[in-house]
């Protein structure tokens, strides 16, 4: 799984413009938040790319 970080204000921004569009074709779209991203495989300054944790929902 892939996370913004809270920092990646105009990432976030552009995203939330491509979710609209995306909703406009009837596609369902979701957001999560968490702390706990899982183990992480990569991260830069903006994002964490993430394995979840056993114990985390799916």
């Amino acid at each position: 799984m892939s996370w913004f970080k809270p920092v990646a204000h105009e990432h976030i921004q552009k995203s939330r413009a491509v979710i609209a569009l995306v909703e406009q074709h009837d596609y369902a779209v979701e957001m999560l938040r968490t702390d706990r991203p899982g183990y992480v495989v990569y991260e830069d300054d903006f994002q964490t790319f993430a394995t979840p944790f056993a114990d985390t929902p799916r």
